[in-house]
């Protein structure tokens, strides 16, 4: 009787939440999310933006 005890236990014990891998994952995401915004603020200081031109517009037609 302790032997089929021991077996029903075994089966009920579920897998462990690997919360390291989990960790890993969001660190990686922000990572990522970071570097994004760090090449989009690159990329408008290498392309000025259209509305700064379309500012100069009207003091040109003064």
């Amino acid at each position: 009787m302790l032997l089929s005890n021991t077996s029903k236990q075994k089966e009920m014990i579920l897998a462990k939440p690997n919360y390291s891998f989990e960790k890993r994952q969001k660190e990686l995401a922000k990572k990522k999310k970071k570097e994004e915004k760090k090449q989009q603020k690159q990329e408008k200081l290498k392309h000025p933006s259209e509305d700064k031109d379309t500012l100069d517009l009207p003091e040109d037609q003064s």
